[in-house]
């Protein structure tokens, strides 16, 4: 079987060290889209060769046999595993994973709020504005396509019967993204002290920020949807980003330290991966840093 581009899973979790409030913490936000949203109803003219499959997609689309590039289904035998299929052996009683590649699935954050810019929407870190109920609004967002001043290198969407069990329905389980290119992001640097290391964990909370987010969030009795996160000084569909650790970034990274919190920043970012859990996560390099 194929290695997939998704590492965005609760393990991936615990080996970055990324907490809910770790990741999802974000500010205002200014996104722009690469393309135009696809529309829900499919125009048979533009349906993908192959034939229709019993997956459906964010966007409300179905999903093709040519858009599938791995199939597999449990192995049988017990302990091996899954083994690769033929896409024609499709089928919906035993297959264990679908794996299309080219393509995933976004949405462009609604609200990116924190309480360092937007004292008067919060209380105590807490936010007390209007909140907003879960949105079903998505759209493929393709190899090759462009957000900014990034270009879409890989991308990839995951169907299992797992993502029936948390709620997405149609078996969507994840969507992962990979950049080529830098982005220039404004926003709030901290490097939080982390007892299992001897330096702390660098994370930037962008207030302006172009990229969307992978389908991760869901609500009882929606299905596929997103919602923003609510958390101790945030209110956000947008992620900060895992920048790794204090000793193993190659910037410049005089008078910050660990410990600092909230330092006004304006950064360069490489190597930018996004995909999801079950809230937004965005990783990158840090390849440039300068205090404001």
């Amino acid at each position: 079987m194929k290695k997939t581009l998704i590492f965005f899973t609760a393990a991936a979790l615990l080996l970055t060290g990324c907490s809910k409030e770790d990741i999802s913490e974000s500010s205002k936000s200014v996104t722009e889209q690469s393309d135009e949203k696809q529309s829900i109803q499919s125009d048979s003219s533009d349906d993908p060769a192959g034939e229709k499959t019993f997956l459906v997609g964010a966007d409300g689309v179905p999903i093709y046999t040519s858009e599938i590039t791995t199939v597999t289904v449990r192995d049988p035998r017990g302990d091996f595993g899954e083994r690769e299929i033929s896409v024609d052996e499709l089928d919906e009683s035993t297959f264990a994973s679908v794996v299309c590649e080219d393509f995933a699935y976004v949405h462009e954050s609604r609200i990116n709020m924190n309480a360092i810019d937007n004292p008067d929407m919060f209380e105590d870190g807490v936010y007390i504005g209007e909140e907003l109920p879960p949105s079903t609004e998505y759209r493929r967002l393709r190899v090759g396509d462009r957000v900014g001043e990034l270009t879409v290198r890989a991308a990839e969407t995951v169907f299992s019967p797992d993502g029936e069990f948390a709620g997405y329905g149609s078996y969507l389980s994840s969507s992962g993204i990979y950049y080529d290119g830098e982005l220039t992001v404004t926003g709030y640097l901290s490097i939080v002290e982390n007892p299992l290391y001897e330096d702390g964990k660098v994370s930037l909370l962008p207030i302006d920020c172009p990229l969307p987010s992978a389908i991760c969030q869901y609500a009882d009795g929606v299905g596929i949807s997103h919602a923003p996160i609510l958390g101790d000084g945030y209110y956000s569909e947008t992620a900060r980003f895992d920048l790794g650790y204090l000793g193993g970034i190659n910037a410049d990274m005089s008078g910050l330290k660990s410990g600092d919190a909230n330092v006004k920043v304006r950064a360069v970012i490489g190597d930018i991966r996004t995909g999801c859990s079950s809230f937004p996560l965005f990783f990158g390099e840090l390849k440039s840093v300068d205090l404001l």
